[in-house]
């Protein structure tokens, strides 16, 4: 198990951050690329993360 020392953090970014870009969907009617800056910072730092503790 890793441990992730911001983890509040990144949970409240990647769920503000998947909840936008729910809502742009609905919205839209698809996907749109860039993603919102949160979903995208906390996309960043999981794989950071995840790299950096050979996962």
């Amino acid at each position: 198990m890793i441990y992730l020392p911001d983890g509040d953090k990144i949970l409240r970014k990647l769920s503000v951050g998947l909840v936008q870009t729910n809502y742009a969907m609905e919205k839209d009617g698809f996907l749109k690329y860039p993603y919102s800056k949160k979903l995208q910072r906390a996309i960043n730092y999981l794989s950071f993360l995840y790299l950096m503790n050979g996962v």
